[in-house]
C-alpha cells in the first residue's frame, strides 16, 4: 500500500531520536490513474515531458500514457521491452537535480525503497537520472484504483474493509521492521489491485 512517502523516514545516517531522516517525496501517487499530487506546485507549474520526449529518455521502455503528474512529479505508464512487463516511471523536475542536497536524499531514498521486499509495498526495479537531468524512479506498475475511490463509490463490504486493513497493517510492520516510516497514510496513497489485494 505504500505509494506516496513524503515524509518517508529511514534510521540510517545520523537519525532523529523519534523520527530519524525525513525524505523528501518521491513516489507520489504512483501507478495511480490520474490523481494529482498531494503538495501544490510552489513557483511556475511544471510540465511534465510527453510521452514521445520520454520515450527518447527511456529507450529501452515504450512509454504508454501518463497517468498522474502534479508539481514535483509526473508517473507514466511503460512497457519495459526488454523483460515484456509493464512498469510505472515516475520523473522529477530536472530543476531538482541541480540542488546537490536533494539528490543525496533521492539516492539514499532509492536505496532505502529498493531494500524492501513485500507483496503490500510498490516494488522498485530502478532509479537514476535521465540525459535531461531528469531524477526517475522505475517501479512494479499496480493495476487497480485508490482506495479513496472504492470508499467514495461504497462497494468495500466490511470484510473487505477489514481484509484491506489487516494488509495495510502488515505492510507497515514489515517497513517498521526496516527502520522505516512512511507517515502520510490516507486511502489515496493505498493501492488496491483489481484483485482486492492492498
Amino acid at each position: 500500500p505504500i505509494t506516496q512517502p513524503p515524509l518517508l523516514v529511514s534510521s540510517h545516517p545520523q537519525p532523529d531520536p523519534l523520527f530519524g531522516n525525513s525524505l523528501t517525496a518521491l513516489l507520489g501517487d504512483a501507478v495511480e490513474a490520474g490523481a494529482p499530487s498531494a503538495a501544490p506546485p510552489a513557483g511556475p507549474v511544471w510540465s511534465p515531458p510527453s510521452a514521445e520526449e520520454l520515450g527518447r529518455l527511456f529507450p529501452g521502455y515504450r512509454i504508454e500514457l501518463l497517468i498522474g503528474s502534479g508539481g514535483m512529479d509526473a508517473v507514466y505508464k511503460a512497457r519495459q521491452l526488454r523483460l515484456n512487463r509493464d512498469v510505472a516511471i515516475k520523473v522529477l523536475p530536472a530543476e531538482l537535480a541541480e540542488d546537490l542536497e536533494f539528490v543525496q536524499r533521492f539516492e539514499r531514498e532509492a536505496q532505502t525503497l529498493a531494500g524492501l521486499n513485500h507483496p503490500g509495498i510498490v516494488a522498485i526495479h530502478d532509479s537514476g537520472k535521465t540525459e535531461a537531468g531528469h531524477l526517475y524512479f522505475v517501479m512494479e506498475f499496480v493495476n487497480g484504483t485508490n482506495l479513496q475511490q472504492l470508499i467514495q463509490t461504497g462497494s468495500l463490504s466490511p470484510a473487505q474493509t477489514l481484509e484491506i486493513t489487516i494488509q495495510v497493517c502488515e505492510a507497515l510492520h514489515y517497513a517498521h521492521q526496516h527502520d522505516v516510516i512512511h507517515r502520510d497514510i490516507k486511502p489515496v496513497n493505498v493501492l488496491v489491485t483489481a484483485e482486492g489485494r492492498a
